[in-house]
């Protein structure tokens, strides 16, 4: 590892630190781990489902691959510069999206199921 890369690595820890340190927690857990030529190479990173309590959101499969293929691609075009904000960035905007998007399939199910019970009910008295 070259002055250059550890200094670069120390500033960006430094930044996210300072962004990051109180962010609450979250339905999914990212790890970063700076590679010896970071930022010219991809930092070694997961996303996974944190351990929450029992009914806590949690990401199918499917949508962790597809962030996880997002994460790389936004790393791939960053090299030579500090990714790991980006990376993060994209992460969140991700996972905010996922996320209001199964809200609003869970709020659109139990409209359908409300509305469901209220015909049954009305064809009562028919």
């Amino acid at each position: 590892m070259t002055d250059y890369h550890r200094e670069e690595q120390q500033n960006e820890i430094e930044v996210l630190q300072s962004i990051y340190m109180d962010e609450l927690t979250s339905s999914v857990r990212s790890e970063f781990t700076f590679t010896p030529m970071y930022p010219d190479e991809l930092p070694i990173f997961f996303i996974e489902n944190a351990d929450t309590e029992e009914g806590a959101k949690r990401l199918d499969p499917k949508h962790l691959y597809d962030l996880t293929d997002v994460l790389t691609k936004i790393g791939e075009e960053s090299l030579g510069m500090a990714m790991i904000f980006t990376m993060l960035t994209t992460l969140r905007e991700g996972l905010t999206d996922i996320l209001n998007a199964q809200a609003e399939e869970k709020r659109q199910a139990e409209a359908a199921r409300q509305q469901a019970e209220i015909e049954k009910e009305r064809q009562k008295y028919i």
